[in-house]
Formats: C-alpha cells, structure tokens, sequence
C-alpha cells in the first residue's frame, strides 16, 4: 500500500461550476502545483464562463486550449493559486488492482459536502467510447472558444470499471491506492458501468506539461534510492556528509582468501606429504595470477561478482556506493533525454536495486516475486509508480542487483538460497554483485561469480581518507588543536595501529576518536570500540544533557543482553516486538539508543526494522557480553566462549572478546591447544585473538613464541595460501616475534624468500620496511621485485635510493616495479630517479 492516499488527494479536488446558479457542473483535479487542473470537455463545453472552487476559495479559471483535446474529451485550466496539492498521475500498462472514483456529485451533497468517492473492486482495459453520444446536447449558445463539440467520430482510449457513478462525478480522479496514484479521468456510466479517460489519450499533451507519468514516476524512484545512499553519518556528530565526497576507491584481489578454498584437497587428497606437493605446484602455477586491479576494472569485466572482505572493510558501503551512483547516473540521463525519446530510454534504464540476501532468505517464493515486495517496503512513496515497470527489467536484464552480506544468513538456510539465487540468474540477466565476510564463506554461491577480494588501504589510501574526513569534518571538530597532518603523523611514529588504520570502519572511528580533547589513540581493535561506544553514549549522543554513569552502565548492559541473544539466534535484523522483549522497564534506554546514541537503528526509513549500527558493534556487545560472563564466573564463562571455537560466524566475537578480557591468555591457550583441522582453523583463530593482546609476563611469553612458531611453520610449509598469510600479516603488525622470523631472509628456497618479501610489504611497518629495503639485494628477481612495489605503497622515504638503484636491476619486471613504487613515494629525490630512469632501453 501506497503512502499516497485519499486524504492527500482530497486537497487536490476541484468543482467545476455553473456560473448562472453556482451549482456544481463537473469534477476536476490539480495535475500541477502552479494552478493547472484537469476535467471532461463535456463539463465546461455548455459553460460561458469557468469558475471552479478550490479548498473552499472560488477562482476564475483560464482554458488552455494548447493542452487541452475536445476529441478525447480532456480540458485543461489555470487558475491562479501556488502551492496547489498536484496528484500523482501514473500510467502502468497492465492494471490489476481496485479503484476509488472521486468526484462531486450534488444529489450527494447533503451528505457528502466535500464530495464522495466510490469504489470499483476492478478496472481493466475496453473498447475505445464515441465521444459525442456521452454528450447531453448538442446545441451551444454561448461563444467562447471551448464552446465546441468534438467531432462526430471521436473516441477516447478506455479503461471500464464495474461500478456506476453519480451525474456530475465527470472529471473526477479515478484513484488506486495500491499503486499510489490517479490512472485516468472518469468520463461516463452506462448502467452499472462506468469509463474512464486513459492517460494514453493526452500523452502529447503531458509532455508539453512536463507531466510525463511514466518519465516522472521512474526519475522520482531513481532519486529516491540515490538520496537513500547518498549520505553517512560521522560517529562524534549527527552531521551528514556526503558519501561520494568521503569515499575512497578501492582495490581489489582477483585472489581471494576464503576459509573453504581448500575443500577439494581435503576429499581428495589424504596424505599430507601429496597435499604439500599440489600446494607447491599450485602456487608455482599462479605466480602470474596474484592480481590487484582497481574496483571498476573488476565490476567492468565481470556480470557477477562475489566481493568478499574482513568486518569493517567497507563491503556494504562499496554496494551502497554503487548503487546510489548508478541511480542518479540513469537519473540524469533520462531526464536530459527530449520527450520524443522518453519511452526508449525508459526501456532502457537500469534500475539499481540494494537487496540484503537475508530479506531474500526470510521469504518464501522465487527472487523475482519477492524483489518488488521488499522495493515496495524500503520506496513506499514512490515504488508503486514503477512497479509494473520492475518485473520486466529483472526479466530483461535492466536490473543491477546489490546483494549484501551473505554472512547475515544463517548457514543452515545458505543452500536453499543459493538454490534461489542461481534458478534466477539462469532465467533472467541481470548485472548481480554480492558480498560476504570471507571466514565461513563456502564458495560458489552465484554459479560462474568472480570472487574478489576487497584489499587492506595503502599508507597512501589511508592517508587520503584522513585528509578527506577532516575537510568534511571542519566544521565538527571539538579539539582545534588536532588536524589531518598531526594524525597522519602520529599514525606513522605508532605502527602498532597501522593493521587499524587499514580498515575503512576503524580508520573512521579512529579519526572520530582523535578529534576528542585528551584522548589517547587506542591501539587494539577492541579498544577502538571501546572507546567509541563511551563516546557515543556520553559526548556524540544527541542528547546534550547530562548522562548518569548509572543509566550508561544500564544502556551498556542492555545493549550486551540485545546482542548476545539474537547473535545466538543467528539474527542481525529484529522487529519491534523483539527489541521491546527486552525493555523490561528500559522502554526510555531503548529509545535513547535508537533515537539519540544511534547504536541501534531503523533498517529502512519507513519500516520497523531494526539492527545494530554495524554488525561488528554487534559482536563487539557479543564480546562484552561474554567478558562479564568470564569476570562473573571464570570457568563457566570460558566454557561459553568455547562452544563458539568452531562457529566461523562468532570467530570476530572471539577476537574482541580477547582484547577485553583481562588475562586473555586463558582464552587464546584454549583456543590454541583445541583439537584442529588440517586447515590449522584454531592456531590462525588463536593467532589473530594474540593479536589483541598484549605479551607482559613471561608465561605468557612462552605462549606468545609458542603460537607464532607454530604459525610461521604452517606458513613456510604451505607459503602460498593467502588466508594463512593474513594471519601472518595480523600478527606481523602487532608482534614483533613474527616480523623477526620474516626478515631473515636467507632461506634456501627463493619462493619463500619471496612470499616473506610480501608479507613484510603487507604488514607496513618501520621494521618490516628494512627487511623489505635489504630484499632489494636479493639474488632471486622475483624476490627483488616483491620487495620493491610495496615500498611505494609503505611511503617510506629511506627507500628510495635503494629502489633508484634497482632502477638499473638486470630484470625488467624488478625495474618496473622500482618505477611504480618511486612514482608513488613522489618525493624530489624520486622523480630525479624517476627522470633518469626514462632513459631506461
């Protein structure tokens, strides 16, 4: 059902009247805001003069003769009046739906002063009505020029609805409220029917108008979902800001590392010895194929993709971003396009339609009946006049699909929706792009996808956003004292925080967090929370009162139960019957946290839908949750968490749980010591939960070197898988035990030599950067050319003569990558470099 209704097109209704006796002689309805109004010719034909009330003010009208067509019955007048409530004027092809007719007939207007509306349980096409037999006289006294008959032969296009209407309903809207807008003109009734003036008759007529219901209708849904994406939010203030301004453009990997890549090789290969042989041979084989392209590239070459991504690294932001662009880019080109080319482009717009896979999932039924329900929920003003367009385009393939987070599917309904999903893609061609979180993500879930992977910022990409969050944030900055150049500084002298920074959803928090008065930047992920809700519920609530420790601790509480219990139920979208289960008298918290902490939020404008404001603040509550249940009862609350050890979708719970508790190391030398997987699932597990943390005291120690041994074996063992390397990267960036191992780099095998050299590139850090400086020495050309690109990503100026050197290396590809990577650092003693290189045979 529409938001449009009958008493927001009662304010557009006109009486048409007789000027000799001021009786009423017709119906008409507001068509635009300026005074232009619509009825029959057959009311005003007998008229010497047009007067018309409106909203109980009675106005002399103007005959516009230009938009007006006596041979369709159709009559357009001006009155003079601003503002006017103008109906919305739709024209789908095919109606099935009930109708409301309103008009004023004065037999009703005892009882019905402000006219009366009668409904048609149906309506449907019919045979074009002479125009002249509906036509009470044919002789005219007056001289005007509407003072006119249509011709003898005239028709009018029809629509027929099965219900009689009353004498002077004639130029009345006929009104359907499913589909929010008025499809015709009521003309006559004939017995128990009735007929209604098809838009379809004054096409031409609306164009010149700018009244081109289809053209409208589609321009207005496109603006809609292009608004509905436009704009983020800052966390320390309520200010918008644009989201095309803050966005920075990602790269992705044409290499994913998905937790299940393996599978094969587990049913297929037994021995561990033959497992480590087709490793070897595989990663020989890709050398060529460890691939970084930027986004665009990827979304141009691929009809479906598969991005897949870490919490936090801007999947659904990505999705939301395209989708918002796409819209105003259909938008614009429609609108700019003559009204002689209206109809083709309309056919060929592309709607751009954001659809998380969890609403696909909740209901039942084919993916192309349920899109246009769940579009009709999140668009109610103005999916209604596009939705018989909306089933042909996802027919045709005019659709692009954004369909976020797979993750948020509980695993046990995974295949049935992919079932769904694929019988979709097989019928209809539409443009689909997916997400999900890499851990716990199967494979293969759109039959034929790309599977990309979106890639960790850059020094350079990081510190872009930075100078970009604080030109939009000018204006919100509560410590003056801090600013783009300072932060970028202090992130470069704490390299322990760089593997944050690389985070779209960190970095963000962190800049919100840094821009507080005498807040010292947190080093952990967990703390970055942390801090961040402590914030939001005192200083960045829109509640500028005064906020008791005691009502905070209660709102923390609340917000620990909230989580922990629908994470369980495999839930990240609750209804407001589940969200007030737990009110238990915090009916005020609960609003509070929707309305002016922000920490919960509606799903969609309209609806009443809620979720966390990101999942990992969800899994951050889950984590505090289980942190008090630890505090409370150690062994209890230890056994909680490790019924979670295997649960790939609580591993982010797992992580923050760490770098809350208070000794972690009991947690981690569970987790550790857990009996695994040939895919070492809990040592990487425990090795991103060290991460966390930090080593003090010398059993701990022993822990620490313990983990990092084990993981740096599995590592050179199987050196090629990248979902083993990014733990290595994790912990390389919080634990210098790792990089230590990385940088001695004379191993024997120039293939480990090489995938060291990338790893310290992907871990940044000062430490890292001299091991990867010394690797430009190395005797292997792959080695040296691994080692050199990432110095330009790093930034590091104590690289530069060593990559000026390699500018004469003997191997082309080690050249060329010395010259990407000086270009990047762009400092003068790079480009001279640079200068002399192009002298390069």
């Amino acid at each position: 059902m529409s938001s449009y209704s009958l008493d927001n097109l009662r304010e557009s209704m006109v009486k048409i009247l007789n000027p000799n006796n001021n009786n009423v002689a017709g119906s008409g309805f507001i068509i635009r805001e300026d005074g232009y109004l619509i009825t029959c010719h057959h009311v005003i034909y007998l008229l010497n003069s047009l007067t018309v009330e409106y909203l109980g003010n009675i106005y002399q009208a103007d005959w516009c003769q230009e938009f007006s067509n006596p041979e369709v019955d159709i009559a357009v007048l001006k009155i003079n009046v601003d503002n006017a409530k103008a109906v919305p004027i739709i024209n789908p092809p095919d109606l099935s739906t009930s109708v409301k007719v309103y008009g004023f007939p004065p037999k009703q207007k005892k009882f019905f002063p402000e006219g009366i509306d009668v409904d048609a349980a149906n309506i449907s096409h019919s045979a074009p009505v002479n125009i002249l037999s509906t036509y009470r006289s044919t002789q005219i006294n007056a001289n005007n020029p509407w003072n006119k008959l249509p011709q003898e032969n005239s028709t009018f296009l029809s629509h027929r609805i099965n219900t009689k209407v009353d004498s002077g309903s004639s130029g009345g809207a006929v009104f359907a409220p499913d589909l929010g807008g008025v499809v015709g003109v009521i003309q006559c009734s004939k017995s128990d029917t009735s007929y209604v003036i098809r838009w379809d008759n004054i096409r031409h007529e609306l164009e010149k108008l700018n009244l081109e219901p289809e053209k409208n209708a589609v321009c207005d849904f496109l603006e809609d979902i292009e608004n509905n994406f436009k704009y983020i939010q800052l966390f320390h203030s309520k200010q918008q800001v644009v989201l095309k301004e803050q966005y920075i453009p990602i790269q992705v990997s044409l290499e994913t590392k998905r937790k299940d890549v393996e599978d094969f090789f587990i049913r297929e290969i037994e021995s561990g010895k033959e497992l480590k042989r087709v490793y070897a041979m595989k990663a020989m084989g890709e050398e060529t194929q460890r691939t970084q392209v930027d986004w665009q590239e990827a979304k141009n070459k691929h009809e479906e993709i598969m991005v897949l991504a870490d919490p936090g690294m801007g999947k659904s932001t990505l999705l939301r971003i395209e989708a918002g662009l796409k819209a105003a880019e259909e938008r614009l080109n429609l609108a700019s396009n003559s009204s002689s080319q209206a109809k083709t482009r309309i056919e060929n717009v592309i709607f751009p339609l954001f659809v998380r896979l969890s609403d696909l999932d909740e209901q039942s039924g084919e993916v192309i009946d349920i899109i246009p329900e769940i579009i009709q929920r999140n668009y109610p003003k103005t999916a209604p006049g596009i939705l018989h367009l909306l089933k042909q385009k996802l027919e045709q393939g005019k659709c692009w699909l954004f369909l976020d987070a797979l993750d948020e599917v509980p695993k046990e309904n995974r295949n049935d929706l992919k079932d769904k999903i694929n019988r979709f893609t097989r019928n209809y061609p539409c443009k689909i792009i997916c997400t999900s979180r890499i851990v716990g993500y199967g494979g293969a879930f759109v039959d034929g996808a790309k599977e990309v992977e979106i890639v960790p910022f850059s020094q350079k990409q990081t510190e872009e956003y930075i100078q970009t969050w604080f030109t939009n944030a000018a204006n919100y900055i509560e410590d003056d004292s801090v600013s783009a150049e300072k932060l970028i500084t202090e992130l470069r002298e704490k390299p322990q925080i760089s593997g944050l920074t690389q985070n779209p959803l960190l970095l963000s928090l962190v800049c919100s967090l840094y821009q507080t008065k005498g807040l010292e930047l947190p080093a952990r992920k967990a703390q970055v929370y942390q801090k961040a809700v402590d914030y939001m519920l005192r200083e960045w609530s829109q509640n500028r009162n005064p906020v008791s420790e005691g009502d905070i601790t209660k709102k923390k509480r609340l917000l620990e139960d909230l989580a922990y219990h629908f994470s369980c139920e495999g839930k990240e979208v609750f209804d407001s019957y589940e969200l007030y289960n737990y009110r238990h008298g915090n009916e005020k918290l609960i609003d509070e946290l929707c309305e002016e902490d922000g920490i919960i939020q509606k799903l969609t404008r309209e609806g009443e839908q809620y979720l966390f404001l990101h999942r990992t603040f969800q899994e951050y509550f889950t984590a505090a949750y289980l942190n008090r249940e630890i505090e409370k009862n150690q062994r209890d609350g230890i056994a909680k968490a490790r019924k979670l050890f295997w649960k790939y979708d609580f591993h982010e719970t797992l992580i923050l749980l760490t770098g809350l508790m208070e000794n972690p190391f009991i947690l981690i030398k569970a987790i550790a010591h857990e009996k695994d997987d040939i895919f070492k699932t809990q040592l990487l597990l425990a090795g991103r939960c060290l991460a966390e943390c930090q080593s003090d005291g010398e059993d701990n120690q022993s822990l620490v070197k313990e983990i990092v041994n084990r993981i740096y074996k599995f590592w050179r063992r199987y050196n090629y898988p990248s979902f083993i390397e990014s733990t290595v990267v994790t912990l390389g960036q919080s634990h210098s035990q790792m990089v230590d191992k990385l940088i001695f780099l004379n191993y024997s095998d120039s293939i480990v030599r090489r995938e060291a050299a990338e790893a310290l590139g992907k871990i940044g850090n000062p430490i890292a950067t001299q091991g990867l400086i010394t690797a430009l020495n190395d005797s292997h050309p792959f080695v040296r050319m691994k080692a050199a690109l990432p110095l330009g990503n790093i930034g590091n100026p104590m690289a530069t003569q060593g990559l000026i050197t390699a500018l004469n290396d003997s191997h082309n590809l080690v050249r060329m990558n010395a010259a990407a990577a000086l270009n990047k650092i762009g400092n003068p003693i790079a480009t001279q470099g640079l200068i002399t290189a192009l002298n390069d045979s």
